[in-house]
């Protein structure tokens, strides 16, 4: 018999079983919601921990990609002071050890850099200026795969602002659908200084050395462009001193031939010198950072009186060889044709004044001490391309 009690007790299971759809239907919307969400944030950490910055505008003009400007900010505000010195040259031994008063310093001095076969580093400094690096990488495709084969490129990225760093240069010429570049395999490696010292040329200099694996050193300047001829030179100059068995004396090449507008003058900074003598003489003093000039003069002169280097000035030897000398390229040089650049950077410059560069340098030289404290700051290696997932993964780990 059908009674009201009965009824009341099937209307109670079905309105609890369409309660109960719809809390599933509402538990797996919840679900799908939350792994979408937890998707789009790992993407963006992914992105973020790559240093991938994507460009703000997608229009393109004259080969220029519109990135994130840090335009007209004042010097003041821009640049920091320096960090606690990670390492602590020590003459006596020619090693460089462990700060123990730097927190950063075990783990930095620690850092290996990717291993290599090659012979040389070609070694850049770049600060914002990545339409002088867009020559660099012109020049380097043209010198051959037999010259590329020797050389590994390093460039430290002295802090350089967002939108206009060395890495999202070069990312940006790998993703663009019009650019010719990067199709000959290129060995670059790039190290991005965390703050933004004044005038960091020594310590940036020594980052470049320190993280270098090749025993031989090519110093050069962003805005200084090597030939193919000239390159092969530099390689010649490196077999033959590798032959030399006697090191007793080995080689330091400085002051190589270089043409400018105004004619051909000798380079004071591009030099060629194996990274155990670099150090050998303790690098560069970093008590130079913080204002311009004298970084050349100081670290050429330690060369020049260390007994056991013998420095030779490559312009001689260029100019009678014929040897094509370096190009020193103008600071409103274009981008070249082929070559996707950033938006040029406009921030503001720091003042120069090589007055207090240049009174620390007589006083240094004249008493013969140099500063030991190196690395006054922290610094990353900077992942700008995956060439799988799996070296991806190795690099996450």
């Amino acid at each position: 018999m059908f009674n009201s009690s009965t009824s009341s007790k099937l209307v109670a299971t079905k309105g609890n079983t369409s309660r109960a759809r719809r809390d599933r239907r509402t538990t797996r919307i919840i679900t799908i919601l939350s792994v979408s969400a937890g998707t789009v944030a790992i993407i963006l950490l992914l992105c973020w921990r790559l240093g991938v910055v994507s460009t703000r505008s997608s229009s393109k003009s004259n080969g220029t990609i519109r990135g994130n400007s840090a335009s007209r900010a004042s010097y003041d505000d821009y640049f920091q002071p320096q960090e606690c010195a990670v390492g602590l040259w020590n003459q006596d031994t020619h090693t460089l050890e462990v700060n123990p008063n730097c927190p950063a310093s075990q783990k930095l001095l620690n850092m290996k850099p990717p291993p290599t076969d090659k012979t040389l580093t070609f070694f850049l400094i770049y600060f914002n200026d990545h339409h002088h690096l867009a020559h660099q990488l012109k020049s380097w495709i043209s010198y051959g795969q037999n010259v590329l084969d020797q050389i590994q490129f390093v460039i430290v990225d002295d802090s350089s602002a967002p939108g206009h760093t060395a890495a999202e240069f070069l990312q940006a010429n790998i993703n663009h659908n019009d650019s010719q570049t990067i199709r000959t395999p290129l060995d670059i490696v790039i190290y991005k200084i965390d703050q933004n010292l004044m005038w960091n040329i020594g310590g940036a200099r020594n980052l470049g050395f320190w993280m270098a694996n090749t025993p031989w050193v090519f110093m050069s300047d962003t805005d200084t462009q090597v030939a193919p001829e000239t390159m092969k030179y530099i390689l010649e100059k490196v077999s033959s001193s590798a032959a030399i068995t006697d090191t007793s004396s080995p080689a330091v090449y400085t002051f190589f031939q270089r043409q400018r507008d105004s004619g051909f003058k000798p380079h004071p900074a591009v030099m060629l010198i194996r990274k155990q003598d670099y150090w050998k003489v303790g690098g560069c003093d970093e008590d130079f950072v913080g204002s311009y000039g004298w970084t050349d003069p100081h670290f050429r002169y330690k060369v020049q009186e260390d007994p056991t280097l013998h420095a030779i000035k490559a312009h001689t030897e260029m100019d009678e060889l014929g040897i094509t000398p370096l190009r020193e390229m103008n600071d409103d040089i274009e981008c070249p044709n082929g070559i996707v650049c950033l938006e040029k950077f406009h921030g503001e410059k720091a003042p120069k004044e090589p007055e207090k560069n240049e009174a620390k340098f007589k006083r240094k030289s004249q008493e013969g001490k140099w500063s030991n404290e190196v690395l006054r700051y922290t610094w990353k290696r900077v992942k700008w391309q995956q060439n799988s997932w799996w070296d991806f993964l190795l690099w996450w780990s």
